[in-house]
């Protein structure tokens, strides 16, 4: 029986001859055998499934992010756990959750996982010899944190939006954001710096609105950006954090009388699959989904086959979709 079990399992024996392998599996595959991986993992005093931790997929951006790693996870033909971390009252309780499980891996999705909180889950569970990767953290983690990371900068993102409008001859360029959300402000300065541009505008939104209340968001973003163009009248362009304020900017510029994108040109953020059918399609940043994929299956794929080497941190960069909610403002230029 032992001989039968390291056959089906892959388990390499120099005292199992090939006939003797080939008969195995022949018989295996003609009683349709598959192996039981709960009773392997009892075996182990482990789980060989995945855990996939998302945090609250309740936009359409972090639903996607999650199928999309849900996706890879299931490509490396293990069980598949899904958690949603935000509904667990603490780190305590996510941490007791995957101990009592103690999977092979664990993938931690999305930008909602604070370093604080992410850091010392991991640090435990690599203790008790779970695999973790960190997919997509708004926030880069500390060098030592035991672990892969594959994660697309934010401030790469909002740079490369507010560099397109540059690149488009616009010189006065508003912020609308929430400054709380990470990297956007930054990636803002840094693009306006690496062309010489002093002059900074910013629509200051509430920051006690949260920032998956969309009505309050984008009813907070019009008023605030109707006010800055009414103060600065030279701005032709608007840098948005994300495709929903964008919409409410849009509004804020036609409440005005000006038009998109021959007076006031709009750059969003996320490519939301609605801005693609806007009566003026919004010109966007699109985050790398693809690309996450693609990297987290490489990874768990090499690393629960046993692939070792230093702790891996993988970047990826946002994209640049151009529609038609930008153009050269042959006014102003």
């Amino acid at each position: 029986m032992s001989t039968v079990s390291r056959v089906l399992n892959g388990s390499p024996d120099s005292r199992v001859t090939e006939g003797v392998r080939r008969r195995i599996l022949a018989a295996a595959d003609e009683l349709d055998y598959s192996p039981n991986l709960y009773a392997r993992g009892l075996a182990l005093g482990r789980g060989l499934h995945i855990t996939v931790c998302t945090w609250s997929a309740v936009t359409h951006l972090s639903a996607q992010r999650a199928h999309e790693i849900h996706t890879a996870a299931v490509a490396t033909d293990r069980q598949v756990i899904a958690i949603d971390g935000a509904a667990l009252s603490s780190p305590y309780e996510l941490l007791r959750l995957l101990t009592s499980q103690l999977p092979a891996a664990c993938v931690f999705v999305s930008g909602g996982w604070r370093p604080d909180t992410i850091e010392p889950v991991v640090t435990t569970l690599h203790e008790r010899g779970v695999y973790c990767l960190v997919v997509d953290s708004s926030w880069p983690l500390d060098p030592t944190t035991p672990c892969d990371t594959i994660r697309a900068d934010r401030t790469q993102g909002a740079a490369l939006g507010v560099s397109h409008l540059i690149d488009r001859g616009h010189r006065h360029i508003a912020l609308v954001s929430l400054l709380r959300i990470t990297g956007r402000l930054e990636g803002y300065e840094e693009a306006l710096s690496a062309h010489g541009i002093s002059e900074r505008y910013i629509a200051p939104l509430d920051p006690d609105i949260p920032y998956r209340d969309d009505v309050a968001l984008t009813e907070c973003a019009r008023q605030q950006t109707c006010q800055l163009i009414e103060e600065s009248p030279q701005l032709t362009g608007l840098f948005c954090s994300s495709d929903v304020l964008a919409v409410a900017a849009m509004g804020a510029v036609r409440d005005l009388g000006l038009r998109v994108p021959d007076d006031v040109a709009i750059v969003g953020f996320d490519n939301d699959t609605f801005g693609a059918f806007l009566p003026i399609p919004l010109t966007t940043i699109e985050h790398p989904l693809d690309e996450f994929r693609e990297a987290t299956t490489k990874l768990l794929a090499g690393r629960l086959d046993g692939e070792d080497g230093p702790w891996r941190r993988e970047r990826v960069d946002y994209r640049l979709i151009k529609r038609a909610t930008t153009a050269i403002p042959e006014a102003h230029n």
